[in-house]
């Protein structure tokens, strides 16, 4: 399938809306730009920035101007070195190229404990996990868990208390937040999460 019939076929399946991370637009570093693979620009030409439901799994991709901000947020290149972000599930996981490997593949990880060990292969490319998203269901939206898809543009479904660090899913232990503030709470609980790694280490 060409880029521009994937990009039809996700528009078919998904109210698939322009967003933007509300955080500052920056320059891609170098170094960054040089690692990401060129069917990435050529699929957000095709596409564009925005998020959406593809069936029951829900996916957003960055605005290429807002790519590094957002890595830099969620502090990315210190705590996962070789991964590059490049959306979300809109849930708590990145979406990233793994750069450090030849292939460069489409890897999803948590943001907490935001780990390269965790890093998941979800497909050998972003058109390849587009094509997977529009082929069909493979995943359940949790039970008691869903939120209208119009509020979550804009905004990361978080655990107040991470799982990783004793919290539960539940609704109460889940909010909705802008992503710069989602960013912020990450970084609060990937600190608290290596201090008592390093302590339990000892």
């Amino acid at each position: 399938m060409d880029l521009d019939s994937l990009a039809r076929a996700v528009r078919a399946h998904a109210a698939w809306r322009t967003t933007s991370t509300g955080l500052a637009s920056r320059a891609l570093d170098p170094a960054v730009a040089a690692r990401l693979p060129g069917e990435y620009l050529d699929v957000l030409a095709a596409l564009g920035p925005g998020e959406g439901r593809i069936w029951r799994r829900y996916l957003r991709l960055y605005p290429l101007a807002e790519v590094q901000a957002a890595n830099d947020a969620y502090g990315v290149a210190e705590l996962a070195p070789g991964l590059v972000a490049i959306g979300s599930t809109g849930e708590g996981e990145a979406y990233a190229y793994d750069t450090s490997a030849a292939a460069r593949p489409m890897v999803r990880v948590p943001f907490i404990p935001l780990d390269r060990v965790l890093a998941r292969e979800e497909a050998p490319s972003l058109a390849a996990l587009l094509a997977a998203f529009v082929e069909g269901p493979v995943e359940e939206v949790p039970a008691g868990l869903s939120i209208p898809d119009e509020e979550r543009t804009g905004h990361e479904l978080a655990e107040s208390t991470p799982a990783c660090l004793g919290g539960v899913l539940s609704l109460e232990n889940t909010v909705l937040l802008p992503i710069g503030e989602h960013a912020e709470l990450c970084r609060f609980w990937n600190r608290v999460y290596r201090r008592m790694r390093r302590e339990r280490q000892r």
